[in-house]
C-alpha cells in the first residue's frame, strides 16, 4: 500500500493504492497532497488499511445532490451587471464591488452554490478582512452586495432566508474614521495650493477653484456643460458626473441639484467658458466638445486617473503642502460655510445630500447658525 499525488489544474489528486486497487483524494495545495502522503505511509507502518477506511467512508456518506444553483462567482457578477443596467447601480460601483469579492469572498465561497452558502461563513470572511486591518469602507463593500444578491433570490422565492441578513456580529463596532469635516486645508494652505497650480498646472487651476467654490464633487466639476451654469440666476444645475473612465452619467444620488453661485466662482467660470471658446474655434472642436467647461488639451474629458496623480499630487508635493484627497475640497467648502454661519438646510442642499441628517452626522459639530448671506465668504479661498 503506499501514496501518490499529481497536480490536476489548480488542485492535487492523491491516489491510495493496495494490491491493484486504488481510492483517489483531492487537496487544494501541494503542501497538503505531501502531508497527506506522510499520513498514509504512517498509518500503513500501524498496520492500518487507509484504502479499506476510505472506502467505507464513501460508501456510509451519501452523496450531494446536485444543486440547480449558480456558484456565487457566476450568480454575483450576473447579479451587479444587472443592477448596473437598471441604473440600481454605478458602474464604478459594481468595478469595487467586483475588486473586493475577488479578494476576500471567491477564494472562500466563489465555486459554491448561492444555496450552500451559510451565514458563518461570509462572517468568516468580513472578520478575516478585519484581521488584516482593512477598513469599515471595505467591510461594506464585501458585505453589501452579498447582502443584496441573497435579498433578491429571497425576493424572487428562490431562497427562504438571506444568510447575509443580520452581519452585525462579524461586522462589530469598527473604529470609525476622523470626521471628513476636520480634514481640510487651511485658508492660507488653500491660497499657496492655488498659487502652485497657477504655475505648474495653470490649465486645471480654474478646475480647483470651481471644486473649492462650489463643494463639487470630482467628477461632476469634470463633467460640467456650459448650459448647466446659469449666470443670470447665478446657480450651477448639478446633473451629470464621470463614471468609470470617460462616462458621463447620472450624479451620485441619480436627482440633479442646483448650487448657488458665490460671485467669485461666476467669474472663474465666465473665464473659463471664454477660453474654452476660444481654444475651441483654434482648435475647430466639435458642439460636444466645445460644451464641456473643462476639456483636456486634446477636446476629452478629464481621467481621474492622470488628474490626481500628475496634477493634484504633483501640485501637494512641490507646494510642500499635507496630502489630503481632492474630495477635501467639498469639505473645506461646507465647512467654510457652517462656521460663517450658513444653516445647515442650506448646506444641505449645495451639496445634494439627500437627507439633512447625512450633513448634520458630517458636519453638525460646528454648530452653525441660519445666516445664508455667509455664502460670499467662500471667495475669501481664492485670495
Amino acid at each position: 500500500m503506499g501514496a501518490t499525488y499529481q497536480r490536476r489544474g489548480k488542485s492535487f489528486r492523491i491516489a491510495v493504492h493496495s494490491n491493484g486497487q486504488r481510492a483517489y483524494l483531492t487537496v487544494k495545495s501541494e503542501a497538503d497532497a505531501k502531508a497527506l502522503c506522510r499520513e498514509v505511509k504512517r498509518l500503513e507502518l500501524n498496520g492500518q488499511n487507509v484504502l479499506a477506511a476510505i472506502k467505507s467512508a464513501r460508501a456510509a456518506t451519501p452523496a450531494a445532490e446536485p444543486s440547480s444553483f449558480p456558484t456565487m462567482r457566476e450568480g454575483v457578477e450576473v447579479f451587479i451587471n444587472n443592477q448596473i443596467k437598471v441604473g440600481e447601480l454605478r458602474e464604478v460601483t459594481g468595478k469595487h464591488y467586483r475588486s473586493r469579492l475577488r479578494v476576500w469572498a471567491w477564494p472562500v465561497i466563489g465555486d459554491r452554490p448561492a444555496d450552500q452558502v451559510t451565514r458563518e461563513m461570509l462572517g468568516a470572511i468580513i472578520m478575516k478582512a478585519r484581521q488584516a486591518g482593512k477598513s469599515a469602507s471595505i467591510v461594506r463593500q464585501i458585505k453589501n452586495p452579498l447582502k443584496r444578491f441573497f435579498s433578491d433570490l429571497v425576493e424572487r422565492k428562490l431562497l427562504r432566508e438571506n444568510p447575509a441578513a443580520d452581519l452585525k456580529h462579524y461586522v462589530g463596532r469598527m473604529k470609525k474614521p476622523a470626521k471628513s469635516a476636520d480634514k481640510v486645508y487651511t485658508l492660507a494652505e488653500s491660497g499657496r495650493l492655488l498659487e502652485a497650480l497657477g504655475v505648474l498646472h495653470p490649465r486645471w487651476a480654474n478646475f480647483v477653484k470651481c471644486a473649492m467654490l462650489s463643494g463639487m464633487r470630482w467628477g461632476e466639476v469634470a463633467a460640467l456643460h456650459v448650459q448647466d451654469i446659469d449666470f443670470d440666476r447665478n446657480r450651477i444645475h448639478v446633473c451629470r458626473t464621470i463614471s468609470g473612465r470617460r462616462t458621463i452619467a447620472e450624479t451620485k444620488t441619480s436627482q440633479g441639484r442646483h448650487v448657488m453661485m458665490s460671485p467669485g466662482l461666476a467669474a472663474v467660470l465666465r473665464a473659463q467658458v471664454e477660453a474654452v471658446a476660444l481654444e475651441g474655434s483654434v482648435k475647430n472642436w466639435s458642439p460636444e466638445v466645445r460644451s464641456l467647461v473643462f476639456p483636456t488639451i486634446v477636446g476629452t474629458t478629464l481621467l481621474y486617473s492622470y488628474f490626481n496623480p500628475k496634477v493634484w499630487r504633483d501640485t501637494i508635493v512641490k507646494a510642500k503642502l499635507r496630502y489630503l484627497p481632492f474630495h477635501s475640497l467639498r469639505h473645506g467648502y461646507a465647512t467654510t460655510l457652517l462656521e460663517s454661519g450658513a444653516d445647515i438646510r442650506f448646506v444641505q442642499a449645495q451639496l445634494g445630500h439627500s437627507s439633512i441628517a447625512i450633513t448634520s452626522d458630517i458636519y453638525g459639530h460646528l454648530q452653525p447658525s441660519n445666516h445664508v448671506g455667509s455664502l460670499g465668504v467662500i471667495d475669501k479661498l481664492m485670495r
